[in-house]
């Protein structure tokens, strides 16, 4: 599948008052609509910044994955990047 849509995380004020930063790594089904199912954590950073991450990637749309012809439903691991500056 390919992003066609991306939604920036939000950062929590507790992460961006220590300037805390780094990456969340999600796994998620892209279905054959092209919308991130069962999306879940498969790493964690800390601060809520993985429920951040979540909700960001429950808002993405892909180009769904082709197989012979036809649109299919994979797995995939997504890594959403926390950084301020």
């Amino acid at each position: 599948p390919q992003v066609l849509h991306a939604v920036e995380p939000e950062f929590t004020d507790e992460a961006r008052q220590a300037n805390y930063q780094g990456n969340v790594s999600v796994h998620l089904i892209v279905d054959t609509e092209g919308n991130p199912q069962n999306v879940r954590l498969a790493s964690h950073l800390g601060m809520g910044l993985e429920e951040k991450a979540i909700a960001a990637v429950r808002q993405y749309k892909f180009r769904p994955a082709m197989y012979q012809g036809h649109a299919v439903s994979v797995q995939i691991v997504i890594e959403v990047d926390f950084h301020l500056h």
